[in-house]
């Protein structure tokens, strides 16, 4: 495949997850981009789960927009940011719809217990 339809890299090598959310890596650019797949290794310590969340750019490092979910009920539509929980070792795949978006950025924290668990992030990205 030509690198104009499919990209992939390294965002995190393996790292010891905190109490408090820590950016994951740089912002990545997806402006030719329509999915970014993030491709989580995650080791399950004392801490009870892992949180994962998106957040969308305009331009490098400025204002970050947190990505959710948009409901609607009785005609008022409410927004809902997504957290991604993860609570047990594994190789999880979360994929996003970058469609208009410039660049992205991930966070990652530990809940609960003695954070002492592991994380390794990579992604691909598709057009």
């Amino acid at each position: 495949m030509s690198m104009d339809k499919y990209n992939r890299d390294i965002l995190q090598a393996d790292t010891t997850i905190t109490a408090s959310y820590v950016a994951v890596g740089e912002e990545i650019f997806v402006g030719n981009f329509d999915e970014l797949t993030l491709w989580i290794d995650y080791t399950n310590g004392d801490e009870t789960s892992m949180e994962t969340k998106a957040v969308f750019l305009y331009e490098p490092g400025g204002d970050e927009y947190v990505e959710g979910d948009w409901a609607s009920a009785a005609g008022v539509r409410d927004f809902t940011p997504n957290e991604y929980s993860h609570d047990a070792t594994g190789l999880i795949p979360i994929t996003f719809d970058v469609r208009g978006v410039e660049y992205i950025k991930f966070y990652q924290k530990a809940t609960g217990g003695t954070p002492d668990g592991s994380v390794a992030n990579k992604y691909t990205m598709t057009k």
